[in-house]
């Protein structure tokens, strides 16, 4: 691949373009709102230049129109997490029963985190016996939205993370949202996985974007816990990269829909529906 084409210049976007750029890709950008190389992905397709592949930046609500127009074009893509926002159930459905021919991969990049690596490996070989619970504990920046923020910005994560050590997560049994100061906000998930394990999910959310997320994995194995750290790590995004221009998409879109009707029930529980 010769060619890349980011759609959406903020922050995730800077970042894909940061990784593209290093594997020897031309970047290009589109963004209605920040400086860039197009206004509209219009005009970026039809230019003289031909991309070949595609980097979906832009906003959650977005996501699925940008995703099939990948699939149209048989471009290969990244979209950033999440599949989508709390809504389009029916159009992410029928997405995500297109993963094994559509070529998009979904960002859900702590699935090559070197911890969660070692995590699947002590899982798999039942290092420490069979598991019996999983608990998530993270601390990191509040973002400017409304409860549905912290929920597709950092929750979104840790499900994806429970989704793929444990081979999907069956039911939600709580889902609490505290506001402990004026600036600080808990988020208390639990629930129940297909293996039958319990697991937990602790979000402390605070004021500034200068807050690192500092995140911690607990495995409780019959044999005790063991405990492993996810401080953001360059290599992740790297391996991530990697695996997209080796051709495999990873997670796919049904990866990626499996930890959304989590997010899905998981905004019902706080809705109260």
């Amino acid at each position: 691949m010769d060619t890349c084409l980011i759609i959406g210049n903020g922050r995730a976007g800077k970042r894909h373009a940061k990784y593209a750029a290093h594997y020897g890709m031309k970047v290009y950008t589109v963004d209605p709102n920040l400086e860039a190389d197009y206004t509209c992905l219009e005009d970026a397709l039809y230019s003289d230049t031909l991309f070949d592949c595609m980097v979906i930046a832009t906003p959650p609500d977005s996501h699925l129109k940008y995703i099939q127009k990948a699939i149209r074009m048989d471009m290969p893509a990244i979209c950033e997490k999440p599949l989508c926002d709390l809504s389009n159930s029916v159009t992410a459905k029928s997405l995500a029963d297109m993963a094994d021919e559509a070529q998009v991969m979904v960002a859900y990049n702590w699935r090559y985190h070197p911890a969660i690596i070692h995590a699947m490996a002590d899982v798999d070989t039942e290092k420490y016996g069979k598991v019996v619970a999983y608990n998530i504990h993270a601390r990191h920046y509040r973002p400017d939205l409304p409860t549905w923020g912290v929920l597709l910005d950092h929750v979104s994560h840790d499900v994806d993370t429970i989704n793929c050590l444990s081979g999907g997560i069956n039911w939600i049994t709580s889902a609490v949202h505290e506001k402990i100061e004026d600036d600080h906000d808990a988020y208390r998930i639990k629930g129940i996985t297909n293996s039958e394990c319990q697991f937990s999910i602790l979000e402390y959310a605070e004021m500034g974007h200068t807050i690192e997320r500092n995140t911690y994995l607990e495995i409780v194995y019959e044999n005790g816990s063991q405990e492993y750290q996810l401080t953001p790590d360059d290599s992740m995004f790297h391996s991530m990269w990697k695996t997209f221009l080796n051709g495999v998409h990873y997670p796919n879109l049904m990866d990626a829909y499996k930890t959304q009707q989590v997010l899905w029930a998981i905004n019902n529980y706080w809705a109260g529906i």
